[in-house]
């Protein structure tokens, strides 16, 4: 498990003020942290303990203890996680274009796939989009859209909500995880969870564990990872299928 990766990806793409806070603590403290425990880091960070498990548990770990094994364990230096700036402005912007070019058609080539999205959402009782931090914005209009088609179709991100949702599941129902690194452990957790109660479908910008657990994976490879360690371009092309998907509902109903 690279640990320190899940840690980054925390200061970058959430919006929650007290998992950044503890995040950029683990960062900035470095091997120091492994002789330190839960309520002096909880102290430091100026949240509760519960705040420290609950951070933990989005990393898939059963808590602070297990955290300080992975980062013992970690090969790699834990404040060493900026990405190297390119060399001048034109170079970022030949590489972001490039990059965008190529993420745009690799979605056309999906459209396939994306058609037959929108027929098992229209198939479908209720739906449920699962996902979190920029993939969660990046989904937001799509649902707002779809509900003026009268779908009942549900996002979350709320760990709670989401298992609350999964115990009400039935099989003509549908779960759509997304992730754009792939690598997401809560989501991972629950498409483990769910165990054929209803049909599954996972949207990612890259390969990813959580396919083994879906009935359908549509994934979207996206070379974002070698410009930065943000998800600016893979949430520009979710934006895109969810606007492919939404298209071929607006011209059935025009």
């Amino acid at each position: 498990m690279d640990i320190i990766k899940k840690i980054k990806d925390i200061v970058i793409n959430t919006n929650n003020s007290v998992n950044i806070s503890i995040a950029n603590y683990i960062l900035n403290k470095g091997e120091n942290i492994l002789n330190q425990n839960i309520k002096y880091v909880a102290n430091k960070c100026n949240v509760s303990t519960a705040s420290v498990v609950r951070f933990c548990k989005i990393l898939n770990l059963e808590g602070f203890n297990e955290l300080k094994y992975y980062l013992k364990n970690q090969n790699k230096p834990i404040k060493e996680y900026k990405r190297v700036d390119l060399k001048s402005t034109n170079d970022f912007l030949v590489a972001y274009k490039q990059i965008k070019k190529e993420s745009f058609h690799s979605i056309i080539e999906l459209s396939s796939e994306l058609f037959s999205l929108k027929n098992k959402i229209k198939e479908s009782r209720n739906i449920y989009i699962f996902c979190l931090n920029v993939a969660y914005n990046a989904s937001k209009s799509f649902v707002q859209r779809m509900r003026s088609f009268d779908s009942n179709i549900f996002l979350e991100s709320d760990p709670s909500s989401i298992e609350w949702y999964i115990d009400l599941l039935q099989p003509n129902d549908l779960v759509i995880f997304v992730t754009l690194s792939g690598e997401n452990a809560m989501l991972l957790k629950y498409s483990k969870f769910i165990n054929n109660k209803a049909q599954t479908i996972l949207i990612s910008g890259n390969d990813s564990p959580i396919k083994k657990f879906v009935n359908k994976s549509i994934i979207f490879n996206n070379k974002e990872s070698e410009l930065w360690d943000v998800y600016s371009l893979r949430s520009q092309s979710l934006q895109h299928i969810w606007d492919f998907v939404y298209y071929n509902f607006y011209s059935e109903n025009v």
